[in-house]
C-alpha cells in the first residue's frame, strides 16, 4: 500500500519506501527462486540490495557504496532451515494488512457478513502459525487485538458507519505503513510502532494535562 515496486529489467526492482520519520523503520518481504542444491559449503548469493535516499538534516542525497549481499546456502541434503521469527511475524502483518483491505471494500457494499468472513479467516490463519516466537511476539499480539476490534466494528451497518469504518482504516494504514497513528494527546501508545519520542511527548501530555492534587 505505501510502498511502490517499480521492476526494472534483469531481474532489478525499484522499491519506494516513502519518508521516515525518526526511529522509524520499514520491512520489505519478497519471495526469491532457489539456486540448486550444492554441497552446501558456501552460500549462494540470491540478493544483492542498496539503498538511497535524502538526508533531510544535511539536505544532500545519500548513495550507498556498498551493496548487501543475502546468501543461502543450498544443501543437497533434504533438511529445513528452522522459520525465522521476524519474518514469520511480518508475513502475518501483511496477510492482516490484505484482510481489512478486504473487508473494507466487502464492507462498503454492505456484505457484511462476507468482511466478517475474511477477518474471522486471518485471525484463524494467525492462530494456526506455531513458529517459535511469533505468537508470542508484540506485533501477532497487537494483529489479533485490531483484527478482533475491527470484527466488531463490522457487527452492522450502523457500527461500521459510527466507528467500525475509521477504526479499521487507522489499523490499516498502521500496519501498512508501519507507523504509529495515535495521537500524542492519547494514553502511551500501545502499538508496536510507537517510537520513544511519540511515547515521551504522549507521557509529558498527560503530565501536563493530568488534574493538580
Amino acid at each position: 500500500m505505501h510502498t511502490e515496486n517499480k521492476s526494472c529489467k534483469d531481474g532489478v526492482h525499484k522499491i519506494v519506501l516513502g519518508d521516515f520519520y525518526a526511529e522509524e523503520s520499514r520491512d520489505v518481504l519478497f519471495e526469491v527462486t532457489l539456486a540448486s542444491a550444492s554441497n552446501g559449503s558456501i552460500p549462494i548469493p540470491h540478493v544483492i540490495c542498496k539503498v538511497d535516499y535524502v538526508d533531510v538534516v544535511q539536505k544532500r542525497i545519500v548513495n550507498t557504496s556498498n551493496p548487501v549481499t543475502a546468501s543461502i546456502a543450498r544443501p543437497s541434503g533434504s533438511e529445513v532451515a528452522p522459520s525465522n521469527h521476524h519474518v514469520a511475524t511480518q508475513w502475518l502483518r501483511i496477510g492482516a494488512c490484505d484482510a481489512m483491505k478486504e473487508a473494507d471494500a466487502l464492507s462498503s457494499q454492505g456484505k457484511f457478513g462476507q468482511a466478517r468472513a475474511v477477518i474471522q479467516k486471518c485471525l484463524e490463519a494467525i492462530r494456526r502459525e506455531t513458529a517459535e516466537g511469533v505468537r508470542s511476539d508484540p506485533l501477532t499480539i497487537q494483529l489479533i487485538n485490531d483484527l478482533n476490534e475491527s470484527l466488531q466494528g463490522l457487527a452492522d451497518k450502523h457500527t461500521w458507519s459510527a466507528t467500525g469504518e475509521m477504526r479499521m482504516q487507522t489499523k490499516l494504514y498502521s500496519h501498512a505503513r508501519q507507523r504509529c497513528y495515535e495521537s500524542v494527546a492519547s494514553p502511551v501508545p500501545s502499538t508496536t510502532y510507537g517510537t520513544r519520542s511519540k511515547k515521551t511527548r504522549s507521557l509529558k501530555f498527560q503530565a501536563a494535562t493530568s488534574p493538580k492534587k
